[in-house]
């Protein structure tokens, strides 16, 4: 069965088993949006990790954790668009219609985990729990399969099925390459 917690800032040891010696893709240790296009290349790598590492045990709840009896098998990042400057950029024209809105913007699930719904389950989870901590809109940028192929760097955005599955509607925008999905406060 499958648990869902936010992180704690005892879960480092988690974090780190999960995404692996790569940092889950390439270095990034989810760390791609929370930085600018100008910094991320010099952190990548051992400067993310440090850079997560600090968040997770900072008590700020940068995402949430999978758990299936007791091995971790997923990650979802989630936040205020503020936590996020990358996402601020004109250049990557990612935005939010209300200034206090929160995304879901990283979703990574374990090899030998994947296509068993836990993307969806991350996915509801972390609305939730955005709407716990005072969310009122929270957005997502999913890619869709049937529309682009894509590789496991942009599976990190999730689906648009996944989204779909945790009660999120396209808005109709889109961003080069990804659908914009929104969910309002249902708790």
């Amino acid at each position: 069965m499958i648990a869902i917690r936010p992180v704690q800032p005892t879960d480092w040891n988690h974090v780190e088993d999960l995404f692996g010696p790569s940092g889950a893709d390439d270095g990034c240790w989810c760390m791609w949006w929370r930085l600018t296009k100008d910094s991320f290349p010099e952190h990548q790598g051992e400067g993310n990790r440090e850079a997560l590492r600090t968040l997770v045990v900072s008590e700020e709840e940068p995402g949430l954790l999978a758990f299936d009896n007791g091995t971790v098998v997923g990650w979802a990042a989630t936040g205020p668009f503020i936590n996020y400057p990358r996402m601020a950029d004109p250049d990557e024209q990612y935005a939010a219609d209300e200034p206090d809105a929160w995304v879901i913007n990283c979703i990574y699930v374990r090899p030998g985990y994947r296509k068993q719904g836990i993307s969806a389950m991350l996915i509801d989870a972390a609305a939730r729990s955005a709407f716990e901590r005072g969310a009122e809109d929270v957005y997502g940028f999913p890619m869709d399969p049937r529309q682009r192929e894509f590789s496991g760097r942009h599976a990190s955005h999730g689906t648009l099925s996944a989204f779909l599955s945790a009660g999120f509607l396209r808005d109709g925008s889109t961003v080069p390459g990804h659908l914009r999905v929104k969910r309002s406060y249902d708790i």
